[in-house]
């Protein structure tokens, strides 16, 4: 608690947020699209300071009101094949946190026998500070992978990079 002053103390402080509303909404068509959307927010937090000497309380934000979603997209094809995409985003509504958000989209192709596999998959993530001296953050990560799933000789190939920030 950096804003105390030496005469006060915290009486009370929620370790939970409440959350005010989440929804979802998922389904698959016919030709295999597959879609999802989660949305849920949550309520400001304030812990209660109380002044020792003269008992009077005042209330500070501790955590603010949040809005987290994830949407994905998926589309099956024909042997156990794949191509997704997911985004995540985090939305604070003060000015003194950060909001993030994360996209990623992914890859798994096998041959008719399913044999063999090719798949991947890249992300990047960003974090927006506000109204501090902190530097927005920009994050990547990919990966790629060939190998042969089935037989007396099975083998995989990849390669992966992540950037620190991701």
């Amino acid at each position: 608690y950096e804003n105390l002053n030496t005469n006060e103390e915290v009486v009370h402080n929620p370790t939970e947020s409440q959350l005010i509303n989440a929804s979802k909404i998922s389904g698959r068509t016919q030709k295999g699209l597959g879609a999802g959307i989660l949305n849920a927010f949550t309520k400001t937090q304030h812990a209660d300071i109380k002044n020792t000497e003269t008992g009077e309380i005042r209330q500070i934000e501790t955590a603010p009101a949040t809005n987290y979603n994830i949407v994905v997209l998926d589309q099956t094809f024909k042997h156990n094949s794949s191509v997704s995409f997911i985004n995540t985003n985090v939305a604070r509504a003060n000015s003194h946190d950060y909001n993030a958000n994360v996209s990623s989209g992914l890859f798994s192709f096998f041959d008719k026998k399913n044999t063999y596999n090719f798949s991947g998959m890249a992300a990047m993530s960003r974090l927006n500070y506000k109204n501090t001296q902190q530097a927005n953050s920009l994050g990547y990560s990919h990966q790629v992978s060939f190998g042969k799933n089935s037989g007396n000789l099975t083998y995989s190939v990849s390669q992966e990079l992540t950037d620190t920030k991701c």
